[in-house]
């Protein structure tokens, strides 16, 4: 076992007893569980299957727009399934996955593929940020989260997204590329800016997926809204907002296989800022996470079975 395997099986237990030990303490809260019925269930579900159809059907335009013309979208819906999956299991376990199927069945650009995903995760992320930061300026521009101005903290981390294709470019002018290792590292992050700068040049595809990034994350927001109703939490629509945004921030940036546990210990510190309990934040991660991987789960299932159907036909 590698030492990175090891130290990520290190931070997944200590999380988990954290989790585990405050429940033992807190186990009331775990009674919140019991306020949602079948029908809420089913509209988390829903909502959850509609935003991965949202993300499958953009990644695909841009894929489309690359040059992947014959790829049908039966397929990339099968692949998306899949790579989602795997995902929860292995850390950026989704672009290695999709690099290879494309690179296999359609000759694609290996680096190109995963330039395509990391453009697609930024621009998503810069959407997001500069929605949630206009939103909360207009809603309640002194809102604090532990003493820190969501604002501020907000208007900071949006400029660092929309700066970096200027840093990459900085990064490759100032820094010397004489070592074999460092200079391949650069080599692929001004990849990736060339492929951010030409797909910023085309408008049109920007402007459409960017409001797709929109979709998605209005209903994040809904998915919020719906979960913290069921389990009877009140949380008013700039806190949906910042939680939404942690958490698709969270997705962007792993440190372990489907950020196990972090995005749990990130709930249960915005809940407690916002007034409610730790464990609150806990419990709504902990079923956006079983309802995500029911839901990818199912999709990977149908998907290949689906596929194992066309095959036999033909």
């Amino acid at each position: 076992m590698s030492l990175k395997k090891l130290l990520q099986y290190l931070c997944v237990s200590i999380i988990l007893l954290l989790i585990v030990k405050y429940f033992i303490t807190h186990q009331e809260e775990l009674a919140l569980i019991t306020n949602i019925t079948f029908s809420d269930f089913i509209t988390l579900l829903v909502i959850t299957l509609a935003v991965n159809f949202v993300y499958a059907h953009r990644l695909f335009l841009i894929l489309k727009k690359l040059g992947l013309k014959q790829m049908s979208y039966l397929y990339w819906l099968k692949v998306f399934a899949i790579s989602r999956f795997i995902n929860f299991h292995i850390t950026q376990g989704a672009l290695v996955y999709r690099g290879m199927k494309l690179k296999k069945d359609f000759n694609f650009s290996y680096t190109a593929s995963i330039t395509t995903n990391i453009y697609f995760a930024w621009l998503e992320s810069s959407t997001i940020l500069i929605i949630s930061l206009g939103t909360i300026l207009i809603l309640n521009p002194m809102m604090k989260v532990s003493g820190i101005n969501v604002g501020i903290l907000l208007g900071l981390m949006t400029s660092a997204f929309l700066l970096l294709p200027y840093f990459l470019k900085f990064l490759r002018l100032n820094v010397d590329t004489q070592k074999r290792k460092l200079s391949w590292i650069l080599e692929r992050l001004m990849n990736f800016r060339q492929g951010m700068t030409e797909s910023i040049r085309d408008t049109q595809l920007t402007v459409v997926i960017s409001f797709y990034n929109l979709i998605t994350f209005l209903l994040q927001i809904l998915w919020l809204f719906f979960c913290c109703r069921a389990l009877a939490l009140n949380l008013e629509i700039q806190e949906l907002i910042v939680m939404a945004v942690a958490f698709q921030l969270s997705a962007v940036f792993k440190i372990i296989p489907g950020n196990f546990g972090v995005k749990e210990m990130i709930g249960g510190f915005l809940t407690e800022s916002f007034g409610l309990s730790f464990g609150s934040g806990i419990i709504i991660s902990g079923i956006s996470r079983f309802v995500i991987y029911l839901t990818v789960g199912l999709l990977g299932l149908i998907f290949s079975r689906i596929s194992i159907k066309s095959e036999e036909k033909t």
